[in-house]
C-alpha cells in the first residue's frame, strides 16, 4: 500500500492509527493473519455521521491507487 501512494499520488505512505469503528474490528479477530489497511478519501470526522459526504474528486483520484493497490497485492502490474 505504501508503495502505490508513492507511485500513484507521489507521497510518502505514511502509517497512522485512528479512532473509529470499521468491518476490520470483526475480521481480524476471526482472522488473525488478515492483511487490514483501512485507506479512503474524505475527512474521517464525517464517517458515519448523518451529513456524511465525500467530494467527487476525491473519490475519481482514489481510483487509480486502489486499482494498484490490487494489482500489487494480486501479483498482476
Amino acid at each position: 500500500v505504501r508503495e502505490a501512494v508513492t507511485e500513484v499520488h507521489g507521497l510518502c505512505g505514511r502509517v497512522t492509527g485512528m479512532s473509529g469503528y470499521t468491518d476490520a474490528s470483526a475480521f481480524v479477530p476471526a482472522r488473525g493473519d488478515l492483511p487490514v489497511v483501512i485507506l479512503g478519501p474524505g475527512d474521517y470526522k464525517l464517517a458515519h455521521q448523518p451529513d456524511e459526504y465525500i467530494d467527487i474528486s476525491q473519490f475519481l483520484r482514489f481510483i487509480p491507487l486502489y486499482k494498484s493497490i490490487f494489482a500489487k497485492y494480486l501479483g498482476v502490474s
